[in-house]
């Protein structure tokens, strides 16, 4: 099957250009969440709907779950700055639409358009990246790190800063001008380039697509709302099921027997150890990261009795470490070139560090103790997702790249979804608030152990993966 390349950029300004506009897109895509956080009290207070304000989340989760999955396949058919320019009008619409919203309603419809607009802009930075710089693609996901890094240190203070002095509205309107910024650079500097395979057949997975938004859309669905919004055993919970079901059974279907070259995410590729075992343990370490992230500053308020800044100074900390070390690691995965062993290496080291918060966290802990703690997880935490990412970007085809990174990052975010989801019935369960807590942390560590020993025994630990069948 050959490959078809046109005009993917080489010269050193085309990717200092690139770089600078992947710097302002994970910055745009990073922001929204802790705008929503920090201005969360104004929000209720502006526009009241208190009840609905959890759709925002969960809306969000969907849509971006949703795009993540089908952008590995659209950026082939469309191009990759034409699915970016896509994914940033989809953003900017929705950042106007939540600047001006008048009710909560309005700005629930905003935040499910912007998970569209990330979900795109989220796996199409990921996928450039590797097609510009090759086996030195760490290089290019630092600058993605530092964006992440200074949108989470430094949108939370201006957001901060915005709502005291002014209005949360303008917080959307900051996320409007990082848009605005990002498609006059895509405009004006960067190509359309594709890389398509021959096929027969030039149509769109139009079955596909449909059936995959279905399923995913169902399945979050019931992640998001079973348990919460409607009792597990309902009939709205489970109708929800049924029809997630049935549609992930002909999503299934259509894609075995359609051409596979066009088809959303080809069936073949699922008896790929790499793809299975990086996507295993993307699952399990991003849903430990959920659980600390969620439930660490909660556990210090109400049992260790902190105050909220010592709370949230211990996810400052792992934000910190992530930022800094993984940094440095990044740029040892490109002089090393052995991206699988850096992957063991952040699982088993996730392992261990889970392990040791499930044994000592407890009422009685120092806050100094807890902060060492999520200091170890945050330098194990560091390089998780790019290692992941590269480790099956180097372990499959060229063709297979881009939809394999795209399913790895559709991954990632369903994972934050399913982590909320698997911990609420371990809270409830429990005999107390405190030792749910804990429990939720030990299943945590349990299942940080499982994806280091899947990815183990799945990937293979050399230099580069084999090329999967």
């Amino acid at each position: 099957m050959k490959e078809k390349s046109m005009g993917v950029p080489e010269l050193s300004r085309a990717k200092m250009i690139t770089l600078t506009l992947c710097f302002f897109l994970v910055f745009f895509i990073a922001s929204d969440t802790l705008i929503l956080s920090t201005a969360s009290v104004s929000i209720l207070n502006d526009l009241g709907g208190q009840q609905h304000y959890s759709l925002i989340f969960s809306i969000r989760g969907i849509t971006i779950a949703v795009t993540c999955m089908l952008c590995g396949r659209l950026i082939d058919r469309m191009g990759r700055r034409n699915m970016l320019l896509f994914g940033l009008f989809i953003g900017l619409l929705s950042n106007v639409l939540g600047a001006i919203a008048p009710n909560m309603l309005v700005l629930v419809v905003s935040r499910a358009l912007y998970g569209l607009g990330y979900g795109f802009i989220n796996a199409a930075v990921m996928i450039m990246i590797n097609e510009l710089f090759g086996k030195k693609s760490g290089y290019g996901y630092l600058i993605t790190l530092i964006g992440y890094g200074v949108g989470n240190v430094g949108v939370p203070l201006l957001a901060g800063w915005l709502v005291e002095n002014y209005t949360w509205r303008w917080g959307f309107w900051l996320l409007v001008a990082s848009a605005v910024v990002c498609i006059a650079l895509l405009v004006s500097s960067c190509p359309n380039y594709t890389m398509l395979q021959e096929s027969n057949s030039k149509k769109l997975d139009v079955k596909g697509i449909i059936y995959s938004v279905l399923a995913i859309s169902g399945l979050v669905g019931v992640l998001s709302f079973g348990g919460k919004s409607f009792a597990w055993l309902s009939l709205t919970t489970l109708v929800l099921v049924l029809f997630t079901i049935v549609m992930f059974v002909l999503f299934i279907r259509t894609e075995k027997n359609i051409d596979q070259n066009i088809a959303i995410f080809p069936v073949s590729m699922m008896r790929s150890k790499v793809l299975m075992g990086c996507a295993i343990g993307q699952f399990c370490m991003s849903a430990n990261s959920t659980c600390l992230y969620v439930y660490i500053p909660y556990y210090m308020q109400q049992e260790m009795g902190t105050t909220a800044t010592q709370a949230g100074a211990a996810t400052s900390i792992i934000s910190f470490m992530t930022t800094v070390f993984g940094a440095i690691l990044l740029v040892a995965m490109v002089k090393a070139q052995r991206h699988s062993v850096f992957g063991l290496i952040t699982v088993v080291g996730e392992a261990i560090a889970l392990v040791l918060i499930s044994i000592f966290i407890s009422p009685t802990l120092s806050v100094m103790a807890m902060y060492v703690l999520v200091l170890f997880y945050g330098l194990t935490q560091s390089v998780e997702s790019y290692a992941f990412t590269m480790t099956l970007q180097a372990g499959v085809s060229t063709q297979e790249i881009a939809i394999g990174t795209a399913f790895i990052q559709f991954v990632r975010q369903f994972t934050g979804v399913a982590a909320t989801t698997m911990a609420s019935p371990i809270l409830s369960m429990s005999s107390s608030f405190g030792a749910g807590m804990k429990n939720v942390f030990i299943f945590a560590a349990v299942l940080t152990v499982i994806g280091a020993a899947t990815f183990g025994m799945l990937v293979p630990i050399k230099k580069k993966a084999a090329v999967a069948a």
